[in-house]
């Protein structure tokens, strides 16, 4: 079986939150930026295949 390994920076939930009140208006681009600091930086690794890629139907 073929596969891809991914290694990254994971996004928490206030990224996903910060973005969500940026794009709706509610925070400027000066706090949005000051949100999206790194605070502590998690890793992950994904092994990926063509399978995994297809949603379910």
């Amino acid at each position: 079986m073929q596969y891809d390994l991914i290694y990254g920076a994971v996004a928490d939930d206030d990224v996903y939150k910060t973005l969500t009140l940026y794009t709706t208006g509610i925070l400027d681009k000066e706090e949005t930026m000051k949100r999206l600091k790194i605070k502590k930086l998690c890793s992950q690794l994904v092994f990926a295949t063509e399978i995994t890629a297809i949603p379910a139907s």
